[in-house]
């Protein structure tokens, strides 16, 4: 449901509008719960840059982002460390 909601908001929007990068935020926190860590770190490090160039570098949809990458994932075999620049 959300990707599909992803998809609707980028042609509204634009892929770059802050709309969207909550949309990726929320895809990638709900992919990140069900153990897939690479789709979250995907589709946080794609939101990342969105909100730091709208927003800046303090605000706190940004500091969640990096701070989500920067987290240790939990033990699973779909474990993978995300590489926050």
């Amino acid at each position: 449901m959300l990707e599909r909601a992803l998809a609707i908001q980028e042609r509204a929007y634009g892929r770059d509008s802050t709309q969207v990068a909550l949309m990726l935020g929320n895809l990638g926190l709900a992919h990140g719960a069900l153990g897939d860590n690479s789709k979250k770190c995907e589709l946080l490090e794609r939101a990342l840059p969105i909100f730091e160039g709208a927003y800046g570098a303090d605000h706190p949809h940004k500091k969640m982002c990096q701070e989500v990458l920067s987290a240790p994932p939990p033990e699973s075999r779909n474990s993978i460390t995300c590489v926050v620049s």
